[in-house]
């Protein structure tokens, strides 16, 4: 736009002076967003279309498109707050992955200097990733995000998918120093809120206890299912202290929800496991009496959710039972049963699975079918005089030069007697390798042992692995994303295995730990089982491992997940999945700024200061890389999308301060009485200057960028975009640098 020059004669030739005696001030923000095309028409990832139109529409006046041309142009102070967002479908996990324009050295270089010299960050979606060592290095690689999702998504939810900043809010009344309220955040000014009651199209019980509210972000306002791609960046940090766990047990029969009623559960062995965790005179109950217990009947199957347990146990030990998980009692493999253990796990639920629980693994859909458990008995068993045990040094005929003289190679030996499920067992000697006795008298008589093994033979699978390795316990492991932990007592090869931790993976966020050797018996006829203790540790090892493992290995402590992120990573978490009201995840991250000291605004005048208190401070990183937060439907039928835009707008306004400058009556174009001057991308032009005049330019703070003496026409390049003063012979004009 064309305006003529407000003619302005300065008195004393000094343009502070000129700054100060000009009444009227203007406010305005500087704020950028860098796309991976020339223009934002010219965006082809839908989702990243729609972000920078957005940004076009809601920063009209004070924002920045850069492309990768304008690289040179990231810069502090010419702009306080850059978002970059990285949203397609099909994007692999991993910064090299990215497009060019985001991963050139001269980008990340330009993005990383900006953010050093004071600059705030909106890193969304994948662009999250750019933060750690093959980015621009900002955060340290143990932090990385450990949610990633970027498919097609699903056209079948009716769920309204919400942001919960009520941190841990199951804690609210039960321990309130773990919960955290950051609804008051800037970022949330103005958004619409519901109650976690209503977001789900099927009501969940679990929260009726604790009700909280969650801004609702994607969805249909009448539950019906509308497409969503679902695209995660995030972290999942779900763990506990072990002395404030929920764990669940569910048991095949309905009616039992408390000590005195499990004389009900008509199976001894079954039997046997609820009184471990709930006699209030037992081991258990002795060391963690703060450990909530649930049972969980198949009446309750409905309270199978990761916000209400930490983990769940499922133990079924039954003398006759035929192979295969659609043999177990019906109360086990009911279909209801199957689909909540799935998505308990799918959302990261841990689970403990015994005995023929095991079966279960492929039940739920975490493995195969073709790799369920093989090695099975089920039968009445015999007296034996010997102890049965568990290994947990797999391969030791490869370290053991007497077995394998000559052949020794210990890149196949695993010794796992330092994983934390092993802690504080007794050790037996028997053979040259230590084991751990879980059956037996230990004296030489007779016990009775009913053999129920539901594990893995290794060997059985030779036909059907895909996976690589250097033996069948590395195929196995790397077919399966899993861990042999344990095997029999006397094996020393690769042949078999009882005790499997199965971890995380993108479809299915929850660890498994499944224990299927015969030798943890909970309930021998006879009795005198010299090594029951041994039992009941490690069967404690392994809850207070599910409970409490991270993927990450935080440094500080604390009694969750988000306490010990927070810490570590000099971080407030601002929000999470809607549903997750127990320290599951991190969606939304606020990092406090780090390796530098900036000093305050220039300006600080109290209307200014005012209207930044709640701003954030420079040198911020703002990331959001929760799944709801989604800008683009083709349909255009998200009903919550009001409350999407706003979280964006209210983000970058809270990374981008106010500032002020003198109003000129000029916005882009001068006239004189001599000549003319006007900006043009990347500087300033004039023209029509028939005798010298002395040009200088100023930032809008006062300091002097250019100074020269100008005739006829012809351009000066800037590296300054926003506001400039320019002085040309005594005439102030204002200028907007593009």
């Amino acid at each position: 736009m064309k305006s003529k020059l407000l003619q302005l004669i300065l008195i004393a030739m000094l343009i502070p002076v000129a700054f100060a005696t000009l009444a009227q001030q203007k406010k305005y923000q500087r704020m950028a967003m860098y796309i991976a095309a020339e223009d934002v028409n010219a965006i082809n990832p839908p989702q990243e279309k729609a972000a920078a139109q957005l940004f076009q529409r809601e920063f009209a006046e004070f924002g920045t498109i850069l492309t990768p041309k304008d690289v040179d142009k990231i810069k502090y102070p010419d702009f306080d707050c850059l978002w970059i967002n990285i949203d397609s479908i099909g994007k692999s996990e991993g910064v090299e992955k990215f497009r060019s324009a985001f991963i050139s050295d001269k980008f990340l270089l330009a993005v990383k200097k900006f953010y050093q010299d004071g600059g705030n960050l909106y890193m969304s979606k994948f662009a999250i990733e750019l933060l750690y060592s093959d980015g621009i290095g900002l955060l340290d690689d143990y932090l990385r995000p450990n949610v990633f999702e970027s498919g097609t998504g699903t056209d079948n939810n009716p769920d309204i998918w919400s942001i919960n900043a009520q941190i841990g809010a199951r804690m609210m009344n039960d321990d309130p120093s773990q919960y955290s309220d950051r609804r008051g955040h800037p970022i949330y000014a103005g958004l619409s809120t519901m109650s976690s009651t209503e977001w789900a199209a099927t009501p969940d019980p679990i929260y009726n206890d604790v009700p909280y509210n969650v801004f609702p972000m994607q969805g249909n306002s009448a539950k019906q299912p509308i497409h969503r791609e679902d695209h995660n960046c995030m972290w999942r940090l779900a763990m506990k202290t072990d002395n404030n766990a929920k764990i669940g047990l569910y048991v095949g029969y309905d009616g039992v929800h408390s000590f005195d009623e499990i004389s009900k559960i008509e199976n001894p062995q079954e039997r046997a496991v609820a009184d471990f965790l709930l006699n209030p005179e037992g081991w258990f109950k002795s060391i963690r009496p703060d450990v909530k217990i649930e049972i969980i009947c198949p009446g309750d199957i409905e309270r199978i959710d990761p916000n209400n347990f930490d983990c769940i146990w499922v133990h079924i030990d039954r003398c006759g039972l035929k192979k295969g998980w659609t043999n177990l009692p019906e109360s086990f493999r009911r279909a209801d049963l199957i689909n909540a253990l799935e998505n308990y796990s799918r959302n990261g639920g841990q689970l403990l699975l015994t005995k023929y629980a095991t079966q279960l693994v492929p039940a739920i859909g975490r493995i195969s079918e073709d790799f369920a458990p093989n090695q099975y008995s089920s039968g009445e068993g015999g007296n034996g005089t010997d102890v049965w045990d568990v290994n947990a040094r797999i391969g030791y005929w490869f370290v053991n030069e007497q077995e394998n003289p000559g052949g020794l190679d210990p890149s196949q030996y695993y010794d796992h007697s330092n994983h934390a499920i092993y802690a504080d067992l007794q050790t037996r000697n028997d053979f040259r390798w230590e084991t751990y006795g879980m059956e037996g008298t230990g004296n030489g008589a007779e016990m009775w042992r009913e053999d129920h093994n539901c594990m893995w033979n290794l060997n059985g699978y030779n036909n059907i692995y895909t996976a690589d390795g250097k033996n069948t316990v590395e195929r196995f492991q790397n077919q399966n994303n899993c861990v042999v932990l344990g095997t029999w007592g006397h094996v020393q090869d690769h042949a078999v295995a009882g005790i499997v931790e199965f971890r995380p993976t993108i479809q299915y966020r929850g660890r498994i730990i499944a224990n299927g050797l015969a030798a943890c018996e909970w309930a021998p006829r006879n009795g005198g089982n010299a090594y029951h203790h041994n039992l009941e540790q490690l069967t404690f090892n392994c809850l207070r491992y599910l409970v409490t493992v991270t993927d990450f290995k935080f440094v500080s402590q604390g009694p969750n997940g988000v306490a010990r992120f927070e810490e570590d990573a000099k971080a407030t978490v601002l929000g999470t999945w809607g549903q997750d009201w127990n320290h599951q995840a991190a969606g939304i991250v606020e990092f406090a700024p780090r390796n530098h000291s900036m000093a305050a605004l220039n300006d600080t005048s109290d209307e200014l200061a005012e209207l930044n208190k709640n701003k954030a401070k420079p040198g911020t990183i703002l990331a959001n890389g929760i799944g709801c937060v989604q800008l683009y439907h083709a349909a255009d039928n998200n009903d919550y999308k009001s409350n999407t835009e706003l979280l964006t707008r209210n983000i970058i306004d809270y990374l981008s301060p106010w500032h002020a400058a003198p109003v000129s009556g000029v916005e882009d174009v001068s006239d004189t009485t001599t000549g003319s001057v006007e900006s043009i991308p990347g500087g300033i032009r004039w023209a029509g200057f028939s005798r010298p005049a002395n040009l200088e330019i100023y930032t809008i703070d006062g300091r002097l960028i250019a100074s020269l003496t100008i005739e006829g026409e012809g351009s000066v390049d800037l590296d300054s975009k926003g506001i400039v003063i320019v002085s040309v012979g005594g005439t102030v004009t204002k200028l907007l640098c593009k």
